[in-house]
């Protein structure tokens, strides 16, 4: 019956092309609210409701870097930019902290001594 009913009212042209269209790239919102986007996707990840390839926003604060320096729009402040900017920078300190801290210890520094335990724990 639910097939029969989703058939007999097809989506919107509306619902049709919103679904259709890609998403905006971020290189095309100002810079205040390209910095807005990338910290809410950081937030959302120290507080674990949503992984982010920290990769992609370290880009995507490079690209705003590189915007301030080659001179904002009259509308962009600088100095909200780059307090904006900092502030975004500390939240992908604070991750790629996390990250690092959370990788397993097989792939860490080998404690000193460490062959000679495992010798011992053989014989």
């Amino acid at each position: 019956m639910t097939l029969a009913a989703t058939a007999a009212f097809p989506p919107s042209a509306a619902a049709q092309l919103a679904a259709a269209r890609p998403p905006l790239p971020l290189a095309a919102l100002p810079p205040l609210a390209q910095l807005g986007e990338l910290g809410r996707e950081l937030q959302l990840h120290l507080d674990g409701r949503r992984p982010a390839r920290l990769e992609a926003v370290s880009a995507g604060l490079d690209a705003v870097e590189a915007r301030l320096a080659a001179g904002l729009p009259a509308s962009d402040e600088p100095s909200l930019v780059r307090a904006e900017l900092g502030r975004v920078r500390a939240l992908l300190g604070r991750a790629a902290a996390r990250a690092s801290a959370s990788a397993p210890a097989a792939f860490g520094p080998r404690a000193p001594g460490a062959d000679g335990a495992s010798a011992l724990l053989r014989a």
